[in-house]
């Protein structure tokens, strides 16, 4: 991984294609814990890279990124029943 300025990173195009590439593995993979090692590797991006580029397209950090992806199949998986209510109560 090689160090190189937030701006820099903002502006390499080939970011764009490995932020898309870890949000579609994160997608598949959320239902197992995952961590910043996982993330790293998974995209070739560093830590503060990964923040970065995260906050700038995505508005949120990785991790949160991480737990929306958790809760949405949480919910899909357990949808809350809908309650029936009468239109005029006795």
């Amino acid at each position: 991984m090689d160090t190189i300025t937030k701006p820099a990173i903002a502006l390499d195009p080939s970011n764009e294609t490995k932020i898309a590439t870890l949000c579609d593995w994160i997608a598949k993979n959320c239902d197992h814990p995952i961590t910043w090692d996982q993330l790293t590797e998974q995209s070739n991006l560093s830590h503060s890279a990964l923040i970065h580029l995260f906050k700038i397209r995505l508005k949120v950090t990785p991790m949160g990124y991480v737990r929306r992806c958790v809760k949405y199949n949480f919910d899909k998986s357990h949808p809350v029943p809908q309650r029936t209510l009468p239109l005029f109560p006795d």
